[in-house]
C-alpha cells in the first residue's frame, strides 16, 4: 500500500501552463560536437553525487533566448500509483524519469523539437 497520507489523486492537471523551447535555434546554429559540450556544461543541474542531469538550471530555463509562445495543459501523473489502485490500467506508456515528458505530435510540431530535445514550461 502506498505510504502517501494526503495525495488522494495521482494525476494533477494544470492549464495555462506556457511551454517553449530555444534547442531549434540552437541546433540550427551550432554543431553536433558544440551542443555536446553544451549539454555536459553547467546550464544543467547535478545530482548530489556530481552526476549531470538533463534538467536545466534556473538561469538556463529563465534566459531571454527563451520564447514561452504557445499554451498547454500539463499533467503529471504517478503511474505506479494508478496501477496501485486500479486506475488507469491501460494507460500504454511506462513510468518516465526525472526530467522527462511526453507531449503530443501537434505540440512538437509547434515547437520544432526532437525526441531528446528539451522544452520549458
Amino acid at each position: 500500500m502506498l505510504d502517501n497520507k494526503y495525495n488522494l489523486v495521482p494525476r494533477k492537471q494544470f492549464c495555462g501552463a506556457k511551454v517553449g523551447s530555444d534547442y531549434p535555434a540552437m541546433r540550427a546554429t551550432y554543431d553536433d560536437a558544440y551542443m555536446k559540450e553544451y549539454e555536459a556544461s553547467d546550464a544543467f543541474l547535478s545530482t548530489s553525487d556530481g552526476k549531470k542531469t538533463r534538467l536545466p538550471n534556473h538561469n538556463s530555463t529563465y534566459g531571454a533566448s527563451i520564447d514561452y509562445n504557445y499554451d498547454s495543459c500539463v499533467m503529471f501523473i504517478d503511474t505506479d500509483a494508478e496501477a496501485e489502485i486500479k486506475l488507469g490500467t491501460s494507460y500504454p506508456f511506462p513510468a518516465m524519469n526525472e526530467g522527462e515528458c511526453m507531449i503530443n505530435n501537434q505540440m512538437a510540431s509547434l515547437l520544432n523539437v526532437q525526441v531528446g530535445d528539451i522544452i520549458y514550461n
